[in-house]
């Protein structure tokens, strides 16, 4: 599939409301988790967390992980508390594996996201930075199954 057409797919799913900050989409059939990430209150980053490590707690063995984190608003911030917790998800289920894909703003929070994320010990995920969302679901989508 064409960025055109997963962004479409995107668009037409339903959009979940996780916490005042954070929204989430589950597309093709529970395959693909989108996370939409508003603002950096620490109330948010805590739902986030929560919803997190639920679902990578009952993620199917036999099933690919896949999931964007969209950190693109312009609202949100790499905070030292969110910087924390996105370390410890890694510590949740270290043996699931999987892609993520994390969709960046062009700015240098962008960039900061992205030494932040590289420099992180006990990553167990292919992670790669996007610009887009089509692009970061072009990745993902390449792995799902059949």
């Amino acid at each position: 599939m064409d960025a055109t057409s997963l962004v479409k797919i995107f668009e037409e799913t339903p959009t979940e409301q996780l916490s005042p900050g954070i929204k989430y989409k589950w597309l093709f059939d529970r395959h693909i988790l989108y996370v939409i990430g508003d603002t950096s209150h620490r109330s948010d980053i805590d739902a986030w967390f929560q919803f997190m490590c639920t679902v990578m707690g009952n993620w199917p063995d036999d099933i690919t992980y896949l999931a964007v984190q969209d950190l693109s608003s312009p609202n949100f911030s790499l905070t030292p508390y969110a910087r924390t917790r996105a370390t410890e998800i890694y510590k949740v289920r270290p043996t699931l594996r999987g892609r993520v894909a994390i969709v960046m703003p062009r700015s240098f929070i962008g960039h900061l996201l992205q030494m932040f994320i590289r420099t992180v010990r006990g990553n167990i995920f292919d992670t790669r930075f996007f610009l887009s969302q089509g692009d970061a679901l072009v990745w993902l989508a390449q792995k799902l199954p059949q």
